[in-house]
């Protein structure tokens, strides 16, 4: 019996075509996917989506599905993963056979250990249940060292937001994290999912890991690890609307937002363009796209983010992507000079443009954003000796 959701899916990639070329055992009518590689990246999702779009509609019973991997080294992919095969499982009757091998060895594997892929994978839970932990609203997954929630945008925005922010404050309690780095995640994961439910009109995955005894690269010393993912899916990008009501001149857009376009534009190219200048005024104070606000009120949300990440990003697994964009978090350049998020040295939005390495394109188009936020913090002298 298939498991019913009223969740209204959508493909990861709004790009991805049905694979065609695929094999199917006649004896069993079984098919097979094996996938071997340092990590899973975009180019994996993509192919197991394909890949799946490809069999949905064929007469199959079995599908041996196989991944041969050394590490998970972004979580929000580990994230889509899961849901790229809940979402194949609730609309495929089919029995669904996962090997999947990472090396022990790597910090990632104990992530892949509190998953709830590894508890299907072992046979702990069966279909209906993997699902349901996947999709269900208000759905708590809690290991020690590993949080993830799933919020729906039917629920009353802020009363979620307010209890998302008490669960994870009794998540991150009695783990050697100082108040003001709980208050800061806190903080960060409530305004990333508000501006999901809100603006995106979308659901949100929260998955939040701990990582303790990592090696931070920039302080060049061990420490704890917090890993943040937020995925909405949704048509509606972090830029549409603002997008959309600059090209109808409405007065909800501050001025600063049409003078810096004049000079950005001259420097639109590939990796840099028309739409990834709308996705970084987003992060300028006093822009919001919030139910038609005026500038004087809100916007402060994402400049805030910002302020708060700067000083504990770790190297480069911090970003969003949203659409075929990507931004890249990197430490160098996110200082803020007055209102200006530039993501440049020069602290400027108006007169300067990012730096060459914050934004790139991708070659698959994400349907909706997902953030992949790595903060690095010192370990307390209690966590040492213990």
């Amino acid at each position: 019996m298939m498991w019913v959701n009223d969740m209204k899916k959508n493909r990861i990639f709004e790009n991805s075509i049905p694979e065609k070329n695929i094999k199917i055992k006649k004896h069993d009518r079984s098919v097979e996917l094996n996938l071997t590689g340092k990590s899973i990246d975009l180019d994996t999702l993509y192919k197991i989506e394909c890949f799946f779009l490809g069999i949905i509609k064929k007469k199959i019973n079995t599908v041996y599905f196989k991944m041969n991997f050394e590490y998970v080294n972004i979580t929000a992919n580990f994230v889509l993963l899961e849901y790229i095969i809940a979402d194949f499982l609730q609309n495929k009757d089919v029995d669904l056979k996962i090997e999947f091998n990472i090396d022990h060895r790597i910090i990632s594997y104990n992530f892949y250990q509190s998953s709830i892929l590894k508890k299907f994978v072992d046979n702990e839970i069966d279909k209906d249940e993997y699902i349901s932990r996947v999709f269900n609203k208000r759905n708590k997954f809690y290991t020690s060292n590993s949080f993830r929630w799933y919020i729906s945008m039917d629920d009353s925005k802020t009363e979620t937001v307010s209890i998302l922010g008490t669960e994870l404050e009794f998540f991150l309690n009695n783990k050697n994290i100082s108040n003001e780095i709980i208050d800061n995640i806190i903080e960060i994961t409530t305004e990333l999912a508000s501006n999901s439910l809100e603006h995106a009109k979308a659901d949100v995955i929260i998955q939040c890991f701990i990582h303790k005894g990592a090696y931070n690269k920039l302080r060049k010393e061990q420490c704890d690890l917090i890993d943040i993912t937020i995925v909405d899916f949704s048509k509606n990008k972090l830029h549409t609307t603002l997008k959309k009501r600059f090209k109808v001149s409405s007065e909800t857009i501050p001025k600063k937002v049409y003078q810096a376009y004049k000079f950005h534009s001259g420097f639109f190219n590939e990796d840099y363009d028309e739409d990834s200048f709308f996705v970084l005024s987003t992060f300028q104070n006093k822009v919001t796209t919030r139910n038609n606000e005026l500038q004087a009120t809100g916007g402060t949300g994402l400049t805030t983010f910002i302020q708060t990440i700067a000083p504990l990003v770790n190297d480069d697994r911090c970003f969003l992507n949203t659409g075929n964009i990507i931004l890249n978090f990197n430490r160098e350049y996110l200082g803020i000079s007055g209102d200006n998020v530039g993501f440049n040295k020069e602290k400027n939005y108006i007169g300067a443009t990012p730096h060459k390495d914050v934004f790139k394109k991708s070659k698959y188009d994400f349907n909706g954003t997902v953030y992949n936020i790595l903060l690095g913090m010192a370990r307390s002298e209690d966590d040492e000796n213990n």
